[in-house]
């Protein structure tokens, strides 16, 4: 997993939201995601590249996920799923997860970019 910054801008521009991200980039990071884990590693988010879609099979934990188009803007959130199940959005090129409740307590909706 490599580690990197990113930045959520609103739709205004007006808020702005730092995070760590830890940017799943080999074929064995992104198989074993967030598998077994209680907690995210010292990081934000975990991103997936050329993704649409997520499971969460032998999670220990409920997460949230946000679904980027190719421009990185926000098509979709899904909040607080639930171990053994599998969520999708048509179109998406990127996939972030974050643990269960962080969206909301970082105002984060659709129409925001990534960056």
């Amino acid at each position: 997993m490599r580690i990197t910054d990113g930045v959520f801008i609103s739709a205004n521009g007006e808020s702005q939201i730092a995070l760590t991200v830890g940017v799943a980039v080999s074929w064995w990071s992104r198989f074993l995601g967030l598998m077994g884990r209680c907690e995210l590693p010292g990081i934000d988010c975990l991103r997936f590249d050329s993704c649409s879609s997520i499971h969460a099979c032998f999670m220990r934990m409920k997460i949230d996920v946000v679904y980027l188009d190719e421009q990185n803007t926000v098509m979709k959130l899904t909040r607080e799923l639930r171990p053994w199940r599998t969520s999708f959005c048509f179109g998406a090129e990127t996939v972030l997860e974050f643990s269960a409740g962080r969206l909301e307590k970082l105002g984060i909706v659709e129409g925001w970019t990534f960056k």
